[in-house]
């Protein structure tokens, strides 16, 4: 009887060996490659069926942009009602950040604060709204 038995110990070593092939190609399909940069574009202002507002100030300042210090285009009558064409965030005039809508209508093309609106999902419900003083959205 031999101690050694070569052909019992041939398929365990063909197996550690494919093993460590295996091991080898993981190893070098992980280290870090020349990676190529990718530029996204700015992101939108968001958009879609973003609602209808109500301006509930006596002149609401439409703005060029959506921001506090850029200059006025414009100005709404209380109890107009237009359609929301987008929104976005922007700083206010006291330094924090709010959403301003950007509406047509009335003579102006432009962005109002949220500060000026209320927003409602439907036409139907701003003009329901401006019937009864702006109670309820």
């Amino acid at each position: 009887m031999t101690l050694f038995n070569s052909r019992a110990k041939q398929p365990r070593l063909q197996f550690c060996a494919a093993f460590f092939a295996l091991g080898i190609v993981m190893l070098i399909s992980c280290t870090p490659s020349q990676r190529e940069a990718i530029t996204l574009p700015p992101t939108p202002p968001i958009s879609g069926n973003l609602g209808w507002i109500l301006v509930t100030e006596a002149y609401a300042r439409v703005k060029a942009g959506a921001s506090e210090a850029l200059a006025e285009v414009g100005h709404l009558c209380d109890g107009s009602v237009l359609k929301v064409e987008a929104r976005d965030y922007g700083p206010a005039g006291d330094g924090t950040t709010i959403l301003w809508y950007r509406v047509s209508g009335e003579g102006s093309t432009g962005w109002v604060s949220s500060r000026q609106v209320e927003v409602y999902s439907s036409k139907l419900q701003a003009e329901a709204a401006q019937n009864t003083g702006g109670a309820g959205k």
